[in-house]
């Protein structure tokens, strides 16, 4: 017994909304907020922000450094310039 196309685009429709409905929930559990709404004790949470925090300051570090070095590069390159003439 062969389908009607109507029905076949019919469902197609309704599996696209189901696999949308799922992405959007995986989405929502996998987002930072979604992540530690699902925790409730104050030391996990407490540890959390630490390693956040910890994560946060490394990375404005690296940010820093890497400023600085392209800075000196960028005074090296001044030098080598003037001296070539």
């Amino acid at each position: 017994m062969s389908r009607d196309i109507n029905d076949i685009e019919r469902d197609i429709e309704r599996a696209k909304a189901r696999l949308a409905g799922t992405l959007d929930q995986i989405a929502g559990q996998m987002s930072p907020k979604g992540l530690v709404s699902g925790v409730k004790e104050p030391e996990v949470l407490k540890k959390v922000g630490i390693a956040v925090g910890a994560l946060v300051g490394l990375v404005g570090l690296i940010v820093v450094a890497k400023r600085r070095d392209k800075k000196k590069v960028d005074t090296l390159r001044a030098l080598l310039e003037e001296r070539r003439g």
